[in-house]
């Protein structure tokens, strides 16, 4: 168990909750929470002991990732899978130090770009419910839910150093390859390379569509230099922050948008607010 799980399952045996409840609730063995309840009767305390052995060298992510490339490859030997991990992982670090070293003049080339979808209603799914074991199926633990309750919009933006583009609203349906060439790549992005060039950067982030072979061959087609990331690194584009301050503003407004257009117009006022913000600054 994690730190902070191990002192919330303190927390609920502390106010009476049965050992086999709460065991049900984090899904661990009734055992676990046996043998913490007695640490922390005879210690105060819920931080994991240390003990003796090798000291773990990869991370919880690099564990997952393991786990991943295990499944993927399941006749790959064990000496196959440590290989491919630390392929992975010289990739990545090989990434930030060729960038690491880029002066504010070297990333003033580059363009920011991703894509943010905003729901009327966003639904996490994170809601929890006190069962017995085996009822998970009766009607009472069921609620039916929709992901984007009231429908939701997909926006498209890139920030340079100093300004930004237009908003680009997509229409219905997901993100493709095809839609990704044909009206962000063809109709937004080449034009602003024709005014950095030649040393005009593309930046997204590791998403498929942008991946695909007709994107690799509509970036080479017009000269433009694509920023690739290795496979499963962190998404070091800065344009996240500005989708969550675009987020907050959004939805905390005096009167919420109640309708896909009020939405909208909403999303496009605020992008517009902190762009001058962020402009002047």
């Amino acid at each position: 168990m994690e730190y902070f799980e191990r002192w919330r399952a303190v927390g609920r045996i502390k106010a009476g909750l049965s050992i086999t409840n709460v065991a049900l609730f984090f899904c661990i063995h009734h055992s676990v929470l046996s043998r913490l309840r007695k640490q922390f009767q005879t210690t105060q305390t819920a931080v994991r002991r240390l003990v003796g052995g090798r000291s773990r060298l990869t991370t919880p992510v690099e564990g997952r990732y393991i786990a991943i490339v295990a499944k993927r490859k399941r006749r790959a030997t064990s000496t196959r899978v440590t290989s491919m991990v630390t392929a992975s992982i010289e990739a990545r670090l090989k990434g930030y130090r060729e960038h690491g070293n880029w002066t504010v003049s070297d990333w003033g080339n580059v363009i920011l770009t991703d894509e943010s979808r905003f729901a009327l209603e966003p639904d996490d799914k994170r809601i929890r419910i006190w069962r017995k074991q085996g009822t998970c199926n009766q009607p009472q633990n069921i609620t039916e839910h929709h992901v984007f309750r009231g429908g939701s919009i997909m926006m498209w933006e890139g920030i340079l150093l100093g300004y930004s583009t237009d908003m680009l609203i997509l229409k219905q349906g997901s993100v493709t390859a095809v839609r990704y060439r044909d009206e962000v790549l063809d109709h937004i992005v080449r034009l602003y390379a024709a005014a950095v060039r030649p040393t005009f950067v593309l930046m997204d982030d590791n998403a498929r569509p942008h991946g695909a072979d007709i994107v690799d061959d509509c970036l080479e087609s017009i000269g433009i230099v694509h920023m690739t990331w290795p496979t499963y690194s962190p998404d070091l584009n800065p344009i996240e922050n500005l989708w969550d301050a675009l987020d907050h503003a959004a939805y905390s407004c005096f009167s919420p948008p109640a309708t896909l257009i009020e939405l909208k117009t909403a999303l496009q006022e605020e992008w517009r607010l902190l762009n001058l913000l962020w402009l002047t600054t």
